[in-house]
């Protein structure tokens, strides 16, 4: 009778739990755990997926086609306008035109960063070094991959053979004396004959050629690096002070006053320096005078260009405008 009594208290208890409180009040510990795992699960879940997934508007590089043609996209754009190269996922940069990629494309192409690079059926070649004919019918110099703009003198094609480029590109017309290592080769036509002469074993008349080759490249260089005179010279300049800086400072002999002292022989002085200069000068069509010539005292290369005076110096690399800065 008394467990009888006490299920009757349970029951009654119960009844009035559930029309207090209703039916969930019974339960509610086990749903809320249910409720927490489920959402953990879920939240777990969506944050993967949200890794995993890379959102279209913010993809950049190559995508491919269904008719198996690639273009570029940037920041999930269609670049239709760009042509460059683009480093794909393989490692390798393609060569992009009007947003597609050329694989038609062999030779030198333009990059966004002004460089031009040779590419071989639209992927560019990193160990391609060698002569490559652009669309203009010049032949350029490339070396590993990299036109070189600012290369002077004898290159080895792909073919073994040498030839004579100046600001990296070939002249087929060219007939003088370039040096190639440490030897000076006889170029005509542009290509490179016969058997090399060390320096001390060039005639008068061979070093003047040699010097004359140096010059012409050092202004095709300069020409390259700016189409403003004045950056011109100072180009020149630098290139000379270069030069004599490789070379020795001796007043014996009669090389150090010549153009070809510093050019070729490695022997100087202010006398050669401002020559070789000079030499340089005439070939950018700016015109100059010898300062202190045949005197015993410090000489460099009076200008004048566009009606303005100046100065240019090889022995110390610099120039300017008005009087020598210096003296």
């Amino acid at each position: 009778m008394q467990i009888l009594k006490k299920v009757k208290v349970i029951l009654i208890m119960m009844l009035i739990s559930f029309m207090i409180f209703g039916f969930d009040s019974l339960v509610t510990v086990n749903a809320s755990e249910n409720i927490s795992k489920d959402y953990s699960v879920a939240s777990n879940n969506e944050k993967s997926d949200m890794q995993n997934q890379v959102p279209e508007e913010s993809f950049t590089g190559l995508e491919k086609q269904s008719d198996g043609s690639w273009i570029y996209i940037q920041n999930g754009v269609f670049k239709e306008n760009f042509s460059g190269l683009v480093k794909h996922t393989d490692g390798k940069y393609y060569y992009v035109k009007n947003g597609k990629v050329d694989f038609g494309k062999t030779g030198i192409v333009k990059h966004t960063n002004g460089n031009w690079h040779y590419v071989k059926k639209g992927i560019m070649q990193p160990k391609y070094s060698g002569l490559s004919k652009h669309t203009n019918k010049k032949y350029y110099y490339v070396k590993n991959g990299k036109v070189q703009f600012y290369k002077s003198g004898l290159v080895k094609h792909t073919n073994k053979k040498y030839y004579y480029i100046e600001a990296g590109v070939k002249k087929s017309n060219y007939n003088g004396i370039a040096k190639l290592g440490t030897k000076y080769y006889k170029v005509k036509k542009g290509k490179k004959v016969g058997r090399g002469k060390s320096a001390g074993k060039l005639t008068k008349k061979e070093l003047k050629l040699a010097a004359t080759t140096t010059a012409r490249g050092i202004a095709a260089c300069a020409k390259r690096y700016s189409p403003n005179k004045w950056k011109q010279v100072e180009y020149a300049s630098q290139k000379v002070y270069k030069y004599c800086k490789k070379s020795k400072y001796t007043s014996k002999g009669s090389a150090y006053r010549e153009a070809y002292g510093p050019f070729v022989k490695k022997q100087y002085t202010c006398a050669g320096s401002t020559r070789a200069l000079g030499l340089v000068l005439d070939y950018l069509k700016v015109p100059w005078s010898h300062a202190n010539e045949n005197k015993w005292t410090h000489q460099w290369c009076k200008i004048k260009i566009g009606g303005k005076k100046g100065w240019a110096d090889g022995m110390i690399g610099l120039s300017g405008k008005g009087k020598h800065a210096f003296i």
